[in-house]
């Protein structure tokens, strides 16, 4: 987390309402003038913080000139510490839960203990802030009217070209967007590269921070800017990507499939205009022309 140049103390709010119970406080996810007055106080009340890395929370913690217990709750966490929390829950302390930037529980571990607290029939509050993923939409300028957020991109090649076939391949969704680390972001890029190389991305670097960068365009330009990126800048920073994929359907297969594919939509609860819509977008296919061909098949059916 980057610290301000200028060191200028919190403002707290007592006033600031907060039911007794388990806080899902966001966080900046670079710059802490974005901490909200509702996360300050928030931390200031919580009789326990749960994060994943107390280095980390511990930095905002001393801008905020506040000492408060730290608990790790991380994916390694098991189910006794789970209880042990929710123990504590039940005895009427306040508990706020950070992530190592951003707004937590969006792939992280942190959606587990809000699942048992809400079983546990605890109060779960959101204390609302910076979300990277957010943050990452707003300026991507990608005209789409719903994305697909999938968390970390897969490590592992198998599982990258399962994960590549899959979303390029959907018929419900164009635009794509995971989280990626410093050490792999070149090599995920360039993968997407040979796989689908006429896909649109849009990547970010250091969102908010002094270092911000926003790489956007086809996917193999956007490759060769990262690479000169990387190798004067090396591998820092926390990244975020986006893609918008080419169906990799040919032109036969779609004569064929095209019908196929909208009439076992039409017996789905999808409303008409959305279903014409999917079927045009993936299948290349004029709206005009598929909605005949729905209202055909209606038809036919009665």
């Amino acid at each position: 987390m980057q610290e301000t140049n200028e060191k200028k103390m919190p403002i707290y709010n007592s006033k600031i309402e907060l039911p007794s119970g388990l806080w899902i406080v966001a966080t900046p996810i670079g710059n802490l003038y974005d901490l909200t007055a509702r996360a300050c106080e928030a931390l200031k009340r919580a009789d326990l913080v749960l994060c994943e890395d107390t280095r980390r929370t511990l930095i905002l913690l001393k801008y905020l000139n506040l000492s408060k217990q730290l608990v790790r709750f991380d994916a390694h966490s098991n189910s006794y510490k789970l209880c042990k929390i929710i123990d504590v829950l039940q005895q009427g302390k306040n508990i706020a839960l950070v992530t190592d930037a951003g707004t937590p529980c969006i792939s992280d571990p942190g959606a587990n203990l809000v699942n048992e607290a809400h079983k546990a029939g605890i109060l779960v509050t959101p204390v609302a802030g910076v979300s990277a993923l957010s943050t990452f939409l707003s300026v991507s300028g990608i005209h789409e009217n719903g994305f697909c957020f999938r968390g970390f991109f897969p490590r592992k090649p198998s599982e990258q070209q399962k994960e590549l076939k899959q979303v390029s391949e959907s018929l419900f969704c164009h635009f794509y967007v995971w989280f990626e680390s410093p050490q792999r972001i070149e090599k995920t890029i360039e993968t997407i590269t040979f796989f689908s190389p006429l896909a649109e991305v849009v990547v970010a670097k250091e969102l908010t921070k002094f270092h911000e960068k926003l790489f956007y365009g086809s996917v193999e330009n956007v490759f060769n800017e990262l690479k000169q990126e990387i190798k004067r800048e090396g591998t820092i920073g926390e990244w975020c990507f986006g893609a918008k994929f080419v169906n990799k359907i040919s032109s036969t297969e779609n004569n064929l499939n095209w019908v196929k594919t909208l009439d076992c939509l039409l017996k789905t609860e999808l409303s008409l205009s959305l279903t014409v819509k999917n079927v045009s977008q993936y299948f290349g296919i004029s709206k005009n022309t598929v909605y005949e061909m729905a209202l055909k098949l209606k038809n036919e059916k009665k």
